[in-house]
C-alpha cells in the first residue's frame, strides 16, 4: 500500500506545486482559509470533504484510488469475494435510500464522488478478473454486462 501510495504521489507532486503557487499568488489569504483543504488534496482524501470546492479534477481521482486500494486490501486480498459483495449490497442500499427516502441530490453527488459510487463497477471488475468466458456461461456473463451497464449508469445517469 505504501509503494503504491508514493507512486500516487510521484504523479501529483508536479501538479501540487504549481498549484499551490499559483492559489497563493491569485489570493494570499488563500493558505489560510483553506489549509485544512490543501491537506485533504495532498493526503488523498480530497473527496471526503463535503464541499464540492475540493473536488478537482486529479485529486478527486486519486482520492478514489486509495479509497479503492484500502477496500481491495481490506475485503478482498488473500479473501474471498463475499465480503466485498456485501459491502456492494450495503453501498447499494445506501445510494437507493438517498434517491429514494432522502430525495437529496447532493448527498447522492457525495456518495458518487466517494467509493459509495464506484464500488459497484469496481466489484464486477475484481469478480470478472478471474474467470473465463465459455460457451455454456453465456448467460451469466451477460448478466454481468447487464449489472456493469446498471453500474455506470448509477455513476454517470440520474
Amino acid at each position: 500500500m505504501k509503494r503504491h501510495a508514493g507512486k500516487l504521489w510521484l504523479l501529483l507532486l508536479p501538479l501540487l506545486i504549481p498549484h499551490f503557487l499559483i492559489l497563493g499568488i491569485k489570493a494570499p489569504s488563500y493558505f489560510q482559509e483553506h489549509w485544512f483543504d490543501l491537506a485533504l488534496m495532498t493526503g488523498f482524501a480530497g473527496n471526503l470533504h463535503p464541499e464540492p470546492y475540493i473536488f478537482h479534477g486529479p485529486w478527486w481521482f486519486f482520492s478514489l484510488i486509495v479509497q479503492l486500494y484500502i477496500i481491495y486490501y481490506a475485503f478482498v486480498y488473500h479473501r474471498n469475494i463475499r465480503p466485498l459483495v456485501l459491502l456492494t449490497v450495503a453501498c447499494i442500499m445506501v445510494q437507493a435510500t438517498a434517491i429514494g427516502i432522502i430525495r437529496n441530490t447532493d448527498l447522492l453527488e457525495y456518495f458518487r464522488f466517494n467509493f459509495i459510487g464506484s464500488i459497484l463497477p469496481f466489484a464486477l471488475g475484481i469478480k470478472l478478473h478471474g474467470d473465463t468466458f465459455s460457451r455454456r456461461e453465456v448467460w451469466r456473463q451477460l448478466s454481468l454486462f447487464f449489472l456493469l451497464y446498471a453500474a455506470l449508469i448509477s455513476i454517470y445517469g440520474c
